[in-house]
């Protein structure tokens, strides 16, 4: 039994691929754009949007919150969303994909925002996100985001980085093993 349905805008492969070949490449953290608390579901409703929030029951649209525009992964803990978002709209890549490595130049933040205010609460500053892919989709990066024990892990090319929970603050920082670009 459905319960409800939202239509999303710029969404599907032709908002992350340039051609048909990427109709079943999706990004590999589109799985994490979607995340619900008790009564609430917290969702991108399209491709370069802002987290909306959700009535889950009905699928109404509650508010949008402020500071996450260009949204990627959700993580919600402790009355916060701990979200990454790129410094600008991703587009597919339009160069011609030969097998090696094409870099994505798009940095990351890493946010915190308190969801009873909607108060931004903290940002990091801007991170090289690993790439996933190297065709169209390569311009998508992630930090493979986690929360727990009241701090936030994420995993740049160089380093895996820990963060305090409640204002950010960087706790440590390791270097990543060797990996090939």
């Amino acid at each position: 039994v459905q319960l409800w349905k939202k239509p999303m805008t710029d969404w599907g492969w032709k908002s992350w691929g340039t051609r048909q070949n990427v109709r079943f490449s999706q990004p590999i953290q589109l799985p994490k754009r979607m995340v619900v608390d008790e009564d609430r579901l917290y969702v991108t409703l399209g491709w370069n949007a802002p987290v909306s929030v959700l009535d889950a029951r009905n699928g109404d649209t509650i508010e949008s919150l402020d500071g996450s525009e260009y949204a990627d992964e959700l993580l919600v803990s402790d009355g916060k969303m701990v979200l990454s978002v790129y410094e600008r709209p991703v587009q597919p890549s339009l160069k011609k994909q030969t097998g090696s490595a094409q870099p994505s130049t798009i940095k990351k933040r890493v946010r915190a925002i308190d969801l009873d205010s909607g108060r931004m609460l903290w940002e990091t500053e801007w991170l090289d996100g690993l790439t996933g892919r190297y065709d169209a989709v390569a311009p998508q990066t992630h930090l493979e985001l986690v929360v727990k024990a009241d701090k936030v892990f994420a995993i740049t090319k160089r380093e895996i980085v820990c963060f305090a929970l409640e204002d950010g603050m960087q706790l440590w920082k390791r270097p990543r093993p060797e990996h090939p670009e």
